[in-house]
């Protein structure tokens, strides 16, 4: 499915733009909000509820833990960094659609209902200087 490769894509090449912006090293399944606040926290019961009820795969529950500390943030704090937008919103966009990832051996693979769609690469030089990769989607 090719917008599940477009969303995957488009949060990579965010989490690279916002990893520059914030001048740290980028590690695309890193928690964004707490390099911005580091007092922020999710809820004990939330956290609870996405890693005991959202998906078997730890990536994906550990990303949507990182979107919620993100939408916790103040988009003030965030507008004085940059104007990027959200780096998780693409990645939500692909959860949506069905789409979820697993990461084995340096490998990200995606998938969707009917299986595997394929590879992607994860490394930050790929994704310098390129263009949003929902284009593709007519978006």
């Amino acid at each position: 499915m090719k917008q599940v490769k477009a969303y995957m894509q488009e949060y990579l090449r965010l989490m690279v733009l916002w990893s520059n912006a914030l001048h740290i090293r980028y590690a695309p399944f890193t928690h964004l909000a707490v390099k911005i606040n580091s007092s922020i926290a999710i809820d004990d019961d939330l956290k609870k509820a996405i890693l005991e009820n959202i998906s078997t795969h730890t990536y994906v529950r550990n990303t949507l833990i990182g979107y919620v500390l993100w939408e916790m943030l103040d988009k003030d704090e965030i507008s004085k960094i940059s104007s990027l937008p959200s780096p998780y919103e693409p990645l939500i966009r692909m959860y949506e659609a069905g789409g979820e990832f697993w990461i084995e051996n340096g490998f990200l693979d995606l998938y969707d209902a009917a299986g595997w769609v394929e590879g992607v690469r994860t490394d930050k030089e790929y994704y310098e200087g390129k263009e949003s990769f929902l284009t593709e989607l007519g978006e």
